[in-house]
């Protein structure tokens, strides 16, 4: 398996961790004592648990 494969399949596997970290973490949202309205805080929050989770998913396939 040459590096070009072998580095291809790790980002794969990185990005379906952070896929399924982000559907996991979207449980969470149920918690909030409100949803925002604002389109500035609907942003906020999707940004916000993309890159987490993005972030989280890149430690874990370290």
């Amino acid at each position: 398996m040459s590096f070009k494969s072998r580095l291809q399949t790790h980002s794969w596997f990185i990005t379906i961790n952070a896929l399924v970290l982000m559907a996991i973490a979207s449980r969470y949202f149920a918690f909030l004592p409100s949803f925002p309205t604002e389109p500035l805080g609907i942003t906020f929050i999707v940004v916000s648990i993309f890159s987490q989770m993005a972030l989280l998913a890149a430690i874990v396939g370290w």
